[in-house]
């Protein structure tokens, strides 16, 4: 893990996805990861994991404390043509 990593890890001491939950009702998913009290995420999304095929959905996601979640609207699951989607965080924009 590099230092800039280490520094905005969580609790758990890396960046954890801990909980991904969809609301049919409101086309959202909220996702929560582990977090670090003072610093920001960013959160990409893929439908294949090739190094490509990412796209940034935000790379300014303030933390909450330990636990932050976000909350990804206008997302209808299942999409026939987007089967799987991936997400990764990674840091934001300091």
């Amino acid at each position: 893990m590099t230092s800039k990593y280490a520094e905005i890890a969580g609790a758990g001491g890396e960046m954890t996805i801990t909980n991904i939950d969809y609301d049919e009702e409101a086309d959202e998913i909220r996702l929560t990861f582990l977090s670090a009290p003072g610093r920001t995420y960013a959160l990409d999304s893929s439908d294949n994991l090739q190094a490509a095929s990412w796209s940034e959905i935000n790379d300014s996601i303030p933390s909450d404390g330990a636990e932050t979640t976000v909350i990804l609207g206008g997302i209808t699951l299942p999409d026939p043509e987007n089967p799987k989607l991936f997400y990764r965080l990674r840091p934001g924009v300091e």
